[in-house]
This record gives structure tokens, sequence and C-alpha cells, in this order.
């Protein structure tokens, strides 16, 4: 599942930990894969993505 221009990181995790069943993983453009699910990761991945305006293209496998 790939998602553009998205402008509100912080609520999309939210989303992603309360309302998803399973696991849930941001695919990096390296092909790394990191558990969104975590709170954790899901830091360290709103510290990089928050860096920008907004993200232009991010992919989740679920």
């Amino acid at each position: 599942m790939k998602f553009e221009n998205v402008k509100n990181v912080e609520r999309l995790f939210q989303i992603i930990r309360d309302e998803c069943s399973g696991t849930v993983e941001l695919v990096s453009s390296e092909g790394d894969r990191i558990n969104l699910k975590s709170r954790l990761s899901q830091y360290i991945s709103m510290v990089r993505l928050l860096d920008t305006e907004f993200v232009k293209e991010l992919e989740l496998a679920i």
C-alpha cells in the first residue's frame, strides 16, 4: 500500500497503532522493513519523516 503527500505523519502512526490489526511495516526504498506497531520504531521513523514538510511517498506492507 502506498501513500502519497502525507502531511500528518503523527496521525497516520496513531491510526496504524490504534486501528490496524496484525503487522504493519514501513518499507524503505532499499527494501528494509520497519515494524510500525512498535512505539520505538514509530518514534525513530517519525523523527526522520517529520524533518520534511510532508512525505512525498510512503509504502506500507500489511
